[in-house]
């Protein structure tokens, strides 16, 4: 039998057998006992005699059969097949196999005590995990490093693990891995004598523990809440800890290991203690009595187990002795035999020396393996930079080639000198944001290759933040956040370079308004401090201070972000845009004027750079002093603009239809606005998310979307209004710099009508509205175009688009009062729990019908049904339909039909 069909579909009999016992020995793979060895054992032998042991399903089984030897003690045994199952999953790309191997590598190297090979194997784990999507086995990977740090004296990180451990387990219902999540946050709040939360995450770690029926687990859980609840003198809570721990040891599934641990005596003194603290004395002395007695059978066990292995051995070395002495009697006639010994002897030291190169060979593959890996996480390191890169380019690029081409293509109207300006202004800054990007980029390589020189002068440092600081007063103002500058002394002397301070300020200031939201503040503080190799006598050192009160940096990104190419954030929903290199460019800057940099974060509270720089340096040589009134605006690629073209006069807006324009980037925003404002009513939100809820007010005709945004992406924009019945209609195309086939079939996926690149053409942009305005006039027709009747053909609809379902839910409410004349607006809003601009704008959309135009379509349609298929007069029917006047019941059908309803009710 082939080894695939034991995963494949169509099991045979002996298969289906296979995959149960494979089941049971998974169960007891955790277990300290022998079944899952026994199982495993079993089906290794079946599959070598089936020669598919190499096959996925044998991966398997030898993976549960290495974790039930290391739940078994047999940790030498277990990591030597270990090893060799990591090496066979690689090689056949079995990489859940793979990853889980190498976690349970991580384990025994962890009891082994080698904290560096048990971080290397868990971290192995990890990014093969993230490489290729296990999200699956992410929670049991997260406990181990959790764990791991725990042991190794690292809580926080442990906390941090645990956590995401929790989360993932929730997600996939991993109860176990749950469980484990909440006992290492329980231990290390404990640890920590958070007593509260300790006794929250074991209570929620003894629930999962109960249904899974871990009960080994359960009862030293209960325990230590036991414990806790003691020393907070809790007495109640006490007892019914230690009462659900006695209850768990009596379970019948506890028989053998009450018989092999001391828990139930551990239980039985700390009842005691209980009794003793609330002063029940003779309670305290029976349970202490108890626990003594216990304790003395468990010693006595203990002895009776020693005796018996020594009894044992003791009868292996007679035995031993018996065979040495038949030994000697045999060698006395056996001489002729040594020789054949001798050989052997050479042979097997011949074959160590084979096995020895063989294991060295295998421990340089290993290393290249490992170096392989390395590289391969460098390259994607870097392709993460080139793509967020292209991505900075790709959005100034869009502003200057298509206002370049605007001026270009409007020589013969030319614009006035107010837009010529702007225009230009947003040439310049743009470009600038480029030159911005390159330098810093060319600067780190000059830095790599020791080219990069400093331009030493003396000057007033104050003075000169002072000017660097004002340019960003103006952006911190339409942010509304309050930006101060605290400087301790009026002015300062001191050695720099005017062009790299700025470099690091400008980076610092603009980080940190671009993580701080609305409402809250950003400060820069300066002042002189003492060298304190100095004893603190003497002013030695400039002290720069950059403070947010943003949304902060996890502890356990802190130690990366000086690292080139590494973002917190990398998601497309991330808070503004950036390459990875601002702060290591930044480090680099500060150690090359001989300073330092250091930073302290706590989320949701902010983040605060501390920088100190010599006042005086020993490599300054003569120079002309700042000038601090003139050169560039150091901000000045930072800050958004407006663009109104004044030789364009729009139509007026209510003729026009609606646009929403979805973008982050204001000089973007500005261009696109430029571009349409003379043929769309337009409107425009910052964000993702701001762009859903404006979305979903206004309704509007159509939607221009950026995809990397902060809050929620384009994709995330895409798939929401296209999945809500008040916004489904709605064109949307993707505007991006974010150009590879796999993020078009993404966006295409999530229900984009059309993908365009940054830098775009206008033409093509143009030519895609228009494609798509025809596109719902031609929908429009269509559902124009339905009778009533047709309410019941969509129900029958073996997948009715969110458009038909909501045309047939407002034509069944206006069928159900037809006969009411006062039947309107705001009753379809209440129908459809719609507003009243939701309602009139997708009924406009779909139909192009206002909705008194299509409830008189609808009684006029079920008029015309009544007076061909019944015997009613034209006043009945008219009544029947909602009309009070049949005179203009008559003038209404004959419009629609071109014919007297009389005829019909005469034919």
């Amino acid at each position: 039998m082939a080894a695939g069909r034991v995963q494949g579909q169509g099991l045979s009999a002996e298969a289906v057998e296979w995959q149960r016992e494979y089941v049971r020995a998974a169960h007891f793979a955790g277990s300290k006992n022998d079944s899952a060895l026994i199982v495993t054992t079993r089906l290794l032998d079946r599959l070598r005699t089936k020669k598919a042991l190499d096959s996925p399903f044998g991966l398997q089984v030898q993976l549960v059969h290495s974790e039930a030897l290391i739940h078994n003690d047999s940790n030498q045994t277990s990591l030597s097949l270990l090893l060799e199952l990591k090496t066979k999953s690689r090689r056949q790309g079995q990489w859940k196999i793979f990853a889980e191997t190498c976690r349970a590598i991580g384990l025994i190297e962890e009891y082994l005590g080698d904290r560096q090979a048990s971080l290397s194997h868990l971290r192995m784990a990890q990014t093969t995990i993230q490489k290729h999507g296990l999200d699956t086995i992410y929670a049991p990977l997260a406990v181990r490093l959790a764990s791991h740090f725990r042991v190794f004296g690292e809580p926080d990180s442990a906390v941090f693990y645990a956590q995401k451990a929790l989360v993932h387990a929730q997600k996939w219902g991993q109860t176990f891995e749950e469980a484990e999540a909440n006992l290492i946050l329980g231990l290390i709040s404990k640890s920590q004598n958070n007593r509260l939360k300790a006794v929250q995450y074991l209570k929620a770690a003894a629930y999962s523990y109960r249904k899974i029926e871990a009960f080994s687990t359960l009862a030293a859980v209960h325990i230590s809440l036991s414990r806790i609840c003691l020393e907070d003198n809790e007495f109640a809570a006490a007892l019914a800890h230690n009462d659900s721990t006695l209850t768990v040891l009596s379970n019948k599934n506890m028989a053998r290991y009450n018989a092999l641990s001391s828990s139930l005596s551990i239980s039985y003194q700390t009842r005691g203690e209980i009794f003793r603290k609330m002063g029940l004395l003779d309670s305290a002395f029976l349970n202490l009595d108890k626990a003594y007695a216990l304790s003395k059978d468990n010693l006595q066990e203990e002895n009776k187990r020693h005796l018996r292995e020594v009894d044992r051995k003791y009868q292996v070395a007679q035995k031993n002795a018996e065979i040495e002495a038949q030994k000697r009697e045999i060698n006395a006639a056996a001489e002729r035999r040594r020789w054949l010994w001798g050989g052997i002897l050479i042979s097997l030291l011949f074959s160590g020396m084979l096995l020895f190169y063989y294991f060295k060979l295998k421990s340089a593959n290993e290393k290249n393996h490992l170096q392989a890996e390395a590289l391969r996480n460098l390259d994607a390191v870097k392709s993460r930079f080139f793509t967020n890169i292209s991505h900075e380019f790709r959005t100034p690029l869009t502003v200057i080639l298509g206002i370049t081409d605007r001026l270009k293509n409007n020589a013969g109207v030319p614009l006035s000198r107010a837009d010529t300006t702007t225009s230009l202004e947003l040439i310049q800054r743009n470009g600038q944001n480029l030159l911005w990007l390159i330098n810093q980029i060319l600067d780190l390589a000059k830095l790599d290759s020791g080219l990069l020189r400093v331009q030493w002068q003396r000057s007033d440092i104050v003075a000169y933040l002072h000017y660097l600081i004002e340019s960003f007063y103006s952006m911190a103002q339409e942010q509304d956040l309050r930006l101060a500058f605290y400087p301790e002394v009026p002015d300062l002397e001191m050695d720099y370079d005017a062009e790299k301070m700025q470099a690091i300020v400008v980076n610092l200031l603009s980080n940190a308004l671009k993580f701080t939201p609305r409402g809250r503040k950003v400060i820069l503080h300066a002042k002189p401090v003492p060298d304190p190799a100095a004893g603190g006598k003497t002013m030695e050192y400039l002290q720069l201070v950059v403070q947010d009160t943003g949304k902060g940096i996890p502890a356990a990104e802190l130690p990366h972000i000086f690292d080139r190419f590494y973002q917190v954030d990398d998601s497309s929903t991330r808070r503004g845009e950036g390459t990875g290199i601002g702060l290591a460019y930044i480090k680099e800057l500060t150690t090359l004027l001989g300073g330092s940099i250091a930073v302290e974060s706590t989320v949701d509270k902010g983040t605060t750079f501390t920088l100190l720089f010599p006042l005086k340096s020993r490599f300054v040589e003569a120079g002309a002093p700042v000038e601090t009134t003139s050169g560039s605006n150091p901000a000045s690629i930072l800050q958004p603009a407006t663009f109104q073209p004044s030789n364009q006069k729009p139509a007026p807006p209510g003729n026009l239809p609606l646009l929403l324009i979805i973008e982050d980037n204001a000089d973007v925003t500005t261009y696109l606005r430029s571009l349409l404002q003379t043929d769309y009513q337009i409107e425009w939100a910052p964000n993702g998310q701001a762009g859903i809820e404006c979305a979903l007010e206004l309704v509007p005709d159509i939607i221009i979307s950026d995809v990397m945004m902060p809050e929620k992406d384009g994709y995330e924009v895409c798939q929401t209004l296209k999945n809500d019945e008040r916004t489904s209609h709605i064109p949307i195309i993707l505007l991006t710099a974010k150009a590879t086939q796999a993020d078009k079939l993404v966006g295409l996926r999530t229900g984009a009508d059309a993908y365009l690149e940054k830098p775009f053409h206008k033409e093509e942009l143009f030519v895609r509205l228009q494609k798509l305005v025809e596109l719902r006039a031609t929908l429009q027709a269509r559902y124009a175009a339905l009778p009533p009747a047709a309410s019941v053909a969509i129900a029958h609809q073996s997948a009715p688009s969110l458009d038909d379902l909501f045309l047939q839910k407002l034509q069944n409410a206006v069928l159900e009062k037809l006969d009411d004349p006062e039947l309107d607006m705001a009753y379809l809003c209440q129908a459809t729990h719609l507003s009243h601009t939701q309602v009139f704008r997708k009924l406009k959309a779909l139909t192009g019908e206002n909705p008194t135009q299509y409830i008189n379509r609808l009684r006029l349609n079920r008029a015309l049904e009544l007076l061909q298929t019944t015997n009613h007069t034209v006043s009945e029917v008219a009544y029947r339909v909602g009309f009070n006047d049949p005179n203009y019941f008559s003038r209404a059908f004959q419009k629609e039909f071109g014919k007297d309803p009389a005829k019909y009710a005469t034919n």
